[in-house]
């Protein structure tokens, strides 16, 4: 059957109702499918930030923490085994570092950082840091034995010392009979590197060569003592670049009795030695290099004496004569304390008529003075910075003598303090036997092939009274004209 609609109008009415309809619904109800409209206007990512593509937007809700970034993968630990006998495990990576422990040969170990200090490689374990040439990284140890040699072991940092002498010899060997190749002024600031003791005396190694330790301080400065116009230099006992071409000595029979000790015949209680087989008497000697010395104390401390400079002639080649600044204050000072009293004068005599002026000259000076012991003439030599460098053997011998007897004719002891070098090289002294003898040998046991007045037998003593170091010495009172001085012994 046909439709027709009578009435158009009715038609378009109907159709418009119904499209109206459907837009409501569709602005009430959205359906399943339709996107939510976004919570924030999308951002626009820089080329130079990352990745091109668009991030998943975070939750409206805030609830959830961005994913954290994943770490890079790092090198797994290295295996390694020890391939010395004994290898240090240090606080750092330097040899210098303070050992904390050790493996033995063959230890696995795990290296897990690596670095090169000063072109030698280290590497980093559990316990702290090891040289890597002394382990073999892999995964066995190679099939060898063990060498023998184990990493050098650490070495102390060199200490800093003083020159305390005008002139300190610099030695190619630890000996005082090895060559002098040089020397150090006083006030020099040196380095040891090494340190040994041979025949009880101690040696340092600088730069430069092997130094005695009896005169040096060692620190961080210098003690304030005053500048080293004058001695003391080093102990006499430096031997000859040439072997003397002198005549010997007169060959009349020696008057010098023989060294009747033995090694062990002497002890030693702190710093003094005392004898077994013979009374002695304990002392030191002092200058204006120790300026004030408490002597009360050293009377306290067991000193029976003491040796005090007078004066002394200038090692220039003026020679100018020179009254020790302190010799009236120690003088008195030792005299209140009840210790006995010796002198003695630095003497540069280069003739027989100068060492009579410079006995006469000490004389002067303690004239009057209560004098116990001898009056001394200390005559030294020191290479290079000497007016006596030169003087023949005879002239040295008998400057010596025509001291002696200037002070015996004034109604004194006289005597004289030489070493090694000076009687094997600078005076004749089998012909100085009527004198007394003042001998330095620096160790723990008189060595001399004769029988010695007064030894000293060091310049590096601590005694209370003096500040710093000081010479002690030994005063041998069995057959002599010094046991009636010390009774009390």
């Amino acid at each position: 059957m046909k439709l027709t609609f009578k009435k158009p109008y009715l038609y378009a009415s109907a159709i418009g109702a119904a499209v109206l309809l459907v837009a409501l619904l569709l602005i009430f109800l959205p359906g399943k499918g339709e996107d939510p409209a976004p919570t924030q206007p999308p951002q626009m990512l820089d080329p130079t930030d990352g990745p091109t593509e668009q991030p998943t937007a975070a939750p409206t809700d805030g609830s959830a923490e961005p994913k954290p970034t994943e770490p890079e993968p790092t090198e797994p630990p290295k295996r390694a085994f020890v391939v010395t006998a004994k290898l240090n495990v240090r606080k750092q990576a330097s040899t210098s570092s303070m050992s904390i422990d050790a493996y033995n040969y063959g230890t696995e170990i795990s290296i897990l950082e690596e670095t090169s200090v000063d072109g030698v490689s280290w590497g980093r374990t559990d316990k702290g840091w090891v040289c890597l040439s002394y382990v073999h990284i892999g995964d066995s140890i190679p099939p060898t034995e063990p060498p023998p040699p184990t990493e050098p072991p650490v070495t102390e940092p060199p200490k800093q010392a003083f020159v305390t002498v005008a002139k300190l010899n610099i030695r190619k060997s630890a000996s005082s009979s090895s060559q002098s190749i040089g020397a150090y002024t006083y006030g020099t600031k040196v380095f040891l590197l090494e340190e040994k003791t041979v025949s009880g005396v101690s040696w340092g190694r600088t730069e430069k060569g092997w130094i005695c330790l009896s005169y040096v301080h060692i620190g961080d400065s210098l003690p304030p003592t005053e500048p080293p116009t004058e001695p003391p230099t080093e102990a006499p006992t430096e031997p000859p670049t040439e072997v003397p071409t002198e005549p010997p000595a007169p060959t009349e029979p020696s008057a010098l009795k023989p060294n009747p000790f033995k090694w062990d015949d002497f002890v030693k209680n702190g710093q003094f030695i005392s004898c077994k087989t013979e009374k002695t008497a304990i002392g030191v000697d002092i200058s204006s290099w120790q300026e004030d010395v408490d002597f009360q104390k050293l009377k306290a401390a067991g000193v029976d004496y003491v040796m005090i400079r007078a004066g002394f002639r200038s090692t220039a080649w003026s020679g100018t004569l020179n009254k020790d600044k302190y010799v009236e204050k120690n003088y008195h000072g030792a005299k209140a304390a009840g210790l006995k009293v010796g002198f003695y004068f630095y003497s540069q005599a280069r003739t027989a008529k100068e060492a009579r002026e410079e006995a006469n000259y000490l004389l002067e000076i303690v004239k009057g003075w209560d004098v116990d012991l001898p009056l001394v003439c200390d005559w030294e030599y020191t290479s290079g910075s000497s007016r006596v460098e030169n003087v023949s053997r005879r002239n040295a011998t008998d400057s010596v003598k025509a001291f002696c007897e200037t002070i015996k004719n004034a109604g004194y002891t006289p005597m004289f303090y030489t070493a090694d070098y000076l009687v094997k090289y600078k005076i004749y002294v089998e012909e100085l036997a009527a004198y007394g003898i003042w001998y330095a040998d620096y160790r723990n046991y008189l060595s001399t092939p004769f029988r010695v007045d007064l030894w000293q037998y060091t310049a590096k003593g601590r005694v209370p009274g003096i500040q710093g170091y000081a010479d002690l010495n030994v005063l041998f009172l069995e057959n002599s004209i010094f046991a009636e001085i010390f009774v009390d012994k």
